[in-house]
């Protein structure tokens, strides 16, 4: 096969691949602490009863909500409909609606017998209760949500004073450990070894022992010193600290939300997590193409393809990237 029909080949490839699956799937990174209060949700658990033949709700739970869950949300789209069971309507403090949310019954519940009951193989039970997960987008002047049903519209309660939107989420650079349910909005967690600050003697207890060695090293300047936590070169009552708050603690693994696939490897990327970023420099032979992260030819990557050992996405890129430039 000359030059000219190899990138014949690979060119319909990628463009069999694309009319296939559409497009590629791009997520947008936010690096601005500032810009990132436009990721505030509210969760709410709604309560849905079936007494005779009326359907009541009523207001479970309630819960600010930072993060990425704008595909959680659903809109009511009032041209096409959308075939749902109720609606959510949030209005302002005027009462005035600032959006509408289609919202499905949780009374239906699917079974499967798995084969055990020829007569009844399984189907839909409806239930007499259940509780509706929904989640909203935060808007400031939210003053009341509705749930619509046919022409009875019952008003949830919500406490609109307890609606807020603070970051809870950490931007890129910030820093926490494994027992926070901190999260990294548009990026990722590269964890690094636990650690347990007050354990002086290092057997992963903080207890009698390590007040101990701060007993016994208190006031010494010098670095290298076990019971100096706070790394500051000396042994004095802000270690202590750490021996007093972490009594009894279980070691803790840190984290730094990093962002992978900006083609920079930092210090705080784990390369197993980010290898796009951090992947060692390294050569091919001759007959094979140099991939993001190894070696390969065009055919065994569309055959990594076909077997699903490669995505789409990836697919397409090693075709853009590496594929087509070194037929030139």
């Amino acid at each position: 096969m000359n030059n000219k029909t190899k990138i014949i080949s690979a060119a319909i490839l990628l463009v069999v691949v694309i009319a296939v699956f559409g497009f590629r799937m791009t997520g947008k990174v936010i690096d601005e602490p500032e810009g990132l209060v436009e990721s505030c949700f509210i969760r709410l658990e709604i309560g849905e009863d079936k007494i005779g033949e009326e359907i009541q709700f009523s207001l479970v739970g309630q819960e600010n909500l930072y993060g990425n869950y704008g595909g959680l949300v659903d809109y009511y789209d009032d041209d096409g409909g959308i075939a749902e069971d109720y609606l959510l309507r949030v209005n302002d403090l005027e009462g005035d609606l600032l959006f509408s949310s289609a919202l499905s019954s949780s009374r239906f519940v699917f079974y499967d017998n798995f084969g055990e009951d020829e007569e009844d193989l399984g189907g839909v039970l409806e239930t007499e209760s259940g509780i509706i997960p929904v989640i909203v987008p935060y808007i400031e002047n939210i003053g009341s949500i509705r749930i619509e049903n046919g022409e009875v519209e019952t008003d949830l309660n919500v406490n609109v004073g307890e609606i807020i939107c603070e970051r809870t989420c950490m931007a890129e650079g910030e820093t926490g450990s494994s027992d926070d349910e901190s999260c990294c909005i548009g990026f990722i967690k590269s964890g690094g070894e636990p650690i347990l600050l007050g354990d002086a003697d290092g057997d992963g207890v903080v207890g009698e022992l390590d007040t101990a060695v701060f007993q016994s090293q208190f006031g010494l300047i010098e670095e290298g010193l076990s019971a100096d936590f706070d790394g500051d070169g000396d042994v004095d009552l802000s270690d202590f600290t750490f021996i007093r708050e972490n009594m009894g603690g279980e070691p803790k693994t840190p984290f730094t939300c990093v962002n992978c696939g900006d083609g920079v490897c930092s210090d705080d990327e784990d390369p197993d997590l980010c290898p796009e970023d951090c992947i060692p420099e390294f050569s091919c032979p001759e007959d094979m193409i140099k991939m993001a992260y190894a070696c390969s030819t065009s055919g065994q990557r569309f055959e990594d393809w076909r077997g699903d050992w490669i995505s789409t996405d990836t697919m397409i890129g090693d075709t853009e990237n590496y594929i087509l430039p070194s037929l030139d």
